[in-house]
């Protein structure tokens, strides 16, 4: 205190910002004490604080000096004038000054941030587009109806999570458990990670909870206690800070003995009520929310947040110009929020567009306010898991071997053609095979053209943890083994992807459909199946004109029939000469290009087998043989059945059929006319069938 004689005591407020006190509170000697005594003379410049209260009639109300809502900052002006109230003038009034040169006083609109609710969303992001980009929009609002001045939404991933906290090894170990109870389509997958996130909860609790829960099944897992050897030794770090402002011996962590850590386990006890006691989940919760990272390079300042029909777009913000000079805020081409809108009074709308659609990863979203200090609220609740739906087509198939397998009649193996192609990683969520067939060059140029004849589940088939994948096509849409014809095949795999169902009933739960992405095709292969067995022998019989073996001495309008016995096989006819021996009279050859349709040869004048002249193939009919006599080298239809003195004529037939390996069957079904026993007629009307179309001639016409 200076006493100044004759107006009155004058208080001086020091401040020393170099002045300096020990740990023990005395004062440090190297401080330059201020030097007291009658004699010592001092420069001061005085100042004046000046407080103005509330005052309605002058306008000093909080209405009038702070900025409404929304306004964010207000001006007034001030001006200062002395007043003489000792003199008047001689109209009466006080001398007064003139006013001072004005002042501006600046008034901030102060909006505290308050922590958000929790983000709401849906399950999944959107199919990727043409570049494997995805989307996904979620909604936030803020508690009773506040607006706040900025907010920020933040984003992390599963992998970020468990980098944070453990090793590799325990990572994989965590993966391998998950696999067994479902991978990420898991259906406890959304509680485990909520509980991953209550940090409220888990410190009261000393491990994770385990799912699926007990009660419902004894197979069942939970997240470990951390084993991060970085996320330790920065525990450490802490605790030795603190140690050292507490001036405290806190104990660090061992970090070779691990095992005696919980969740709840207290690492710093409260001292003197000066810090406040922190379990393991503290530094847990602080690793987990430093994961999350800002979905945009600043915060988003609420008042700039487009509304109404505004649709957000896949844009960067727009904060700077072409030069890198940060624009105004009412410059046309500034534009903070191009991603987001508000939806009500307290709600706005957010959409991630740079989501990567062609991976596994399960997203978590979380928010926080900003105050108009640029100050940050706590995170809100994470919104999360969020799953891709990665409908991108998988790479193609890697043949690796097609294996033909020939018949095994002895162990009972049918004929098949083998395919073996290395396996896709989990990550792909392959689950299906599908194998498209063709037995033409230009039909298997797509596969749009081919036959899809086979879907192979493959964790039906219980070959999806191989790592070779192998399978085969077994011919069980075909009436037959396609022998020697040449076969085209091309593979494709599909992954199985999750989408849920638009829904326009709020009272009904999310329908989640199940589909399939479908890879690119392999590479094209071509093949064939052989024989390797003799084919059976046919079974000839023969139809005619209505006969009767008493009076009738020609059997009219003969035709041979039989069974098709091989696939595309040729057929070889026989009829026994007068010597006895076996004299072939006519071949059906087979066409290689149509199952079913049949040339006739015979013998021409020089001995040569050739075409049957002027008529077209046979064609067989629910897999029968029909020959006309004519058809063959004994070029009539009727066969004389005795002689002019009325003993038997016996006519002998037999076929042999040659299959796709130019294999010939061995056993020799006879066939002897007249037989009552292969005779066939209809009522007295004899059938034939030529060029494949039924031919009806009635007895004697």
């Amino acid at each position: 205190m200076v006493n100044i004689t004759g107006i009155c005591n004058l208080i001086v407020y020091v401040l020393d910002t170099d002045f300096n006190l020990l740990d023990d509170g005395t004062i440090d000697s190297t401080n330059d004490l201020i030097i007291t005594g009658s004699s010592i003379m001092v420069n001061y410049y005085p100042g004046y604080k000046v407080y103005l209260y509330a005052d309605s009639i002058h306008g000093l109300t909080d209405e009038v000096i702070l900025p409404a809502e929304g306004e964010e900052k207000r001006f007034s002006i001030f001006g200062l004038r002395s007043v003489d109230y000792d003199h008047t003038s001689l109209n009466g009034d006080f001398y007064k000054s003139n006013f001072s040169v004005p002042a501006l006083m600046y008034a901030q609109e102060i909006i505290e941030a308050l922590t958000p609710e929790s983000p709401l969303g849906g399950l999944y992001a959107t199919r990727p587009d043409f570049y494997g980009k995805s989307t996904y929009t979620f909604t936030t609002s803020f508690a009773d109806n506040h607006k706040p001045y900025g907010v920020l939404f933040c984003r992390t991933t599963d992998e970020m999570l468990l980098n944070a906290l453990y090793t590799v090894e325990t990572i994989n170990e965590i993966k391998n458990q998950q696999k067994t109870l479902g991978g990420y389509d898991e259906t406890y997958l959304s509680n485990r990670w909520s509980n991953f996130f209550d940090f409220v909860q888990l410190a009261l609790e000393e491990n994770y909870e385990s799912y699926p829960p007990t009660a419902v099944s004894s197979t069942n897992y939970n997240f470990p206690i951390p084993d991060s050897l970085r996320f330790y030794l920065g525990i450490n770090n802490f605790i030795q800070n603190h140690n050292s402002f507490f001036n405290v011996t806190v104990p660090l962590i061992d970090v070779t003995h691990l095992e005696n850590l919980y969740l709840n386990t207290v690492i710093i006890p409260e001292i003197q009520n000066q810090s406040t006691a922190l379990k393991l989940i503290d530094f847990i919760k602080e690793a987990v929310h430093n994961c999350f990272v800002p979905l945009t390079e600043i915060p988003i300042i609420y008042r700039f947040i487009k509304g109404g029909d505004y649709k957000p777009v896949a844009k960067k913000q727009t904060i700077r110009d072409m030069n890198g000079q940060l624009l105004s805020t009412s410059s046309p081409d500034f534009d903070i929020a191009p991603m987001m809108k508000i939806i009500d009074n307290n709600k706005v709308q957010f959409t991630d567009f740079q989501l990567d659609g062609t991976t596994n990863t399960i997203y978590f979203y979380a928010a926080r306010e900003i105050s108009s200090e640029m100050k940050l609220s706590a995170y809100s609740g994470v919104l999360g898991p969020i799953k891709l739906v990665n409908s991108n087509p998988p790479e193609a198939p890697q043949l690796k071997r097609v294996i033909p397998v020939l018949e095994n009649r002895v162990l009972g193996i049918s004929p098949f053609i083998q395919f073996e192609i290395n396996c896709y990683s989990e990550l792909q969520n392959v689950k299906k095979i599908n194998i498209y067939r063709a037995f033409n060059r230009l039909d298997a140029t797509s596969v749009r053209t081919m036959k899809l004849v086979k879907i192979i589940d493959l964790e039906v088939e219980n070959i999806l943890s191989d790592d070779v994948w192998i399978f085969k096509d077994s011919f069980e849409d075909l009436g037959s083994v396609p022998y020697g014809d040449p076969i085209f095949y091309s593979i494709t795999v599909s992954r199985r992807i999750e989408y849920p169902e638009a829904n326009y009933d709020a009272l009904s739960p999310t329908i989640i459909v199940v589909d399939y992405a479908e890879s690119l095709p392999s590479k094209l292969i071509g093949t064939a199946i052989v024989e390797n067995y003799s084919p059976e022998s046919p079974t000839v019989n023969y139809n005619a004109e209505l006969y009767n073996a008493t009076t009738d001495a020609v059997l009219n309008y003969v035709t041979l029939t039989w069974n098709e016995t091989v696939y595309k096989g040729n057929y070889h006819l026989y009829k026994m000469n007068s010597q006895g021996n076996w004299v072939v009279i006519s071949k059906i050859i087979a066409d290689r290009a149509i199952k079913g349709i049949y040339n006739i040869y015979v013998l021409d004048t020089n001995g040569q087998w050739v075409i049957s002249p002027n008529l077209a193939p046979l064609q067989s009919v629910n897999g029968q043989l029909y020959l006309p006599f004519e058809m063959t080298t004994i070029g009539t239809s009727s066969l004389n059945t005795k002689t002019s003195e009325g003993t038997s004529i016996y006519h002998h037939f037999k076929v042999l059929a040659e299959n796709t390996s130019g294999m010939f069957s061995a056993k020799e079904n006879i066939l002897t006319m007249y037989n009552a026993d292969n005779y066939n007629d209809i009522g007295g009307i004899g059938v034939m069938i030529v060029q494949g179309t039924f031919i009806v001639r009635e007895n004697n016409i």
